[in-house]
C-alpha cells in the first residue's frame, strides 16, 4: 500500500509512471505490504489462473525474494518505473511478510518515483546510496 500521495502520468522513462503529489522526505516509507489491500499468490495458485489473469500478474507482480510468493500491490504502486539511479529503494530493515520501500533522497512534488527493479525477485537486493 502506498503511504504517500501520488498521481499517475505520462513518463519520460516508459509509458505511464507514478509521480509524487507531495514533498517526500528522505527515509519516508513509500510502500509497505498490507494484507487485504495487496495480494500474494503461491506459484501453484498462479499456475491455476486463466491466461488473461496470468498476463496481468506477469505484468504487475514481482516474486518476493523473502517468501518466493508473487506479490501484487492493490494500488498505483504498480506504475512505478525502473531506473539504475532510483529515488525509491528497499529499506535495509526487513518487515514481515515483505520488506518496505523508502525514499532514498528527498523527492519533490511532480518528480517521478523510480525503483531499481533488480531489487525484486530472486536478484540480490540493492540499497542505492548506502
Amino acid at each position: 500500500m502506498l503511504f504517500v500521495k501520488t498521481n499517475k502520468g505520462k513518463s519520460a522513462v516508459h509509458g505511464t509512471g507514478l509521480f509524487a503529489a507531495q514533498l517526500i522526505p528522505k527515509g519516508s516509507v513509500i510502500w509497505r505490504y498490507v494484507a487485504g489491500h495487496d495480494t500474494v499468490l503461491s506459484r501453484e495458485q498462479f499456475e491455476k489462473l486463466e491466461p488473461a489473469e496470468r498476463l496481468a500478474w506477469e505484468q504487475f507482480a514481482y516474486v518476493s525474494r523473502f517468501t518466493g510468493m508473487l506479490v501484487c500491490s492493490g494500488d498505483d504502486y504498480v506504475f512505478m518505473n525502473h531506473s539504475h539511479d532510483p529515488n525509491v529503494g528497499v529499506a535495509p530493515i526487513f518487515e514481515q511478510p515483505e520488506g518496505y520501500d523508502i525514499a532514498l533522497r528527498d523527492i519533490q512534488p511532480g518528480e517521478e518515483l523510480l525503483f531499481d527493479y533488480r531489487c525484486f525477485g530472486e536478484d540480490p537486493c540493492c540499497h542505492p546510496g548506502e
